[in-house]
């Protein structure tokens, strides 16, 4: 992920609207970038978690989570996101790909929560 065009972009912007004044800008830019860098670091930490020395189930879990949301986002397009590679591809911020990345991620645990409500059920059904 390089966002450093953009930043020099933003921050061409901001000496324009602070009539060069160098101080000012820095200030700006750090008001209008603040919320996108943090969700770039976040959406760095969950695009690629095996960069960060993760263990081999954890890196087993992710390459699941990824399939698992690529085949969601194909057959529930409206419901579920795609992974977050995917969603780079997309002219849209890393505030909005992780908003989007979080949502998918709850209505997940939901799908889950529920499923294992099931089971538990039929299990005392049959139980008895």
């Amino acid at each position: 992920i390089n966002s450093a065009l953009e930043d020099v972009l933003v921050f061409n912007q901001c000496l324009e609207e602070n009539s060069d004044d160098v101080k000012k800008s820095l200030l700006a830019y750090q008001a209008k970038r603040q919320d996108e860098v943090k969700s770039l670091v976040q959406i760095l930490a969950l695009a690629s978690p095996w960069q960060y020395r993760q263990n081999l189930f954890r890196f087993y879990l992710a390459q699941l989570n990824s399939l698992l949301r690529m085949l969601l986002s194909k057959a529930f397009p409206s419901v579920f996101s795609p992974q977050i590679m995917g969603l780079l591809e997309e002219d849209i911020s890393f505030s909005e790909i992780l908003r989007r990345v979080n949502s998918t991620t709850k209505r997940l645990y939901f799908v889950g929560a529920s499923a294992v409500v099931v089971v538990l059920g039929v299990v005392k059904y049959a139980v008895g």
